[in-house]
């Protein structure tokens, strides 16, 4: 007989990237359920707010130092997240800032690839 080791398994944490010991788990979790198909990606402002989850407002802007309408806009889809507050988001939260610029991003590229465009020609190939 072969002698074989014993394999422990160990339950999952639900989070495959945690599982792996991956950096910035929860970022890759949330980010690899939302970009799954790149089926119409909800507007960064509205995974916001689940990361914010029962905190006012008007709290959360006095903690990222902008207005309650600048970040009211954004939680409503009416505004985008820029880089200067993926960069205070992700001191706040903890998070990556290319986190909240990549789903801005995606969001941003789903929607105008639905877009009617001009034809584009192509360049040239150098000789």
């Amino acid at each position: 007989m072969a002698n074989r080791a014993a394999h422990r398994i160990t339950p999952s944490s639900g989070n495959v990237f945690a599982d792996l010991g991956l950096p910035d788990a929860p970022e890759l979790k949330t980010k690899a359920r939302l970009s799954a198909a790149m089926h119409n990606p909800p507007h960064p402002g509205k995974v916001l707010r689940e990361y914010l989850g029962a905190m006012e407002v008007a709290e959360a802007a006095r903690r990222l130092r902008v207005s309650r309408t600048t970040l009211s806009r954004v939680l409503n889809g009416r505004a985008g997240i820029s880089a200067d507050t993926s960069l205070r988001l992700s001191d706040a939260l903890g998070t990556n800032p290319g986190f909240w610029s990549g789903l801005q991003m995606d969001y941003d590229l789903w929607h105008a690839a639905r877009k009617r465009r001009p034809r584009i020609l192509p360049f040239r190939q150098a000789a």
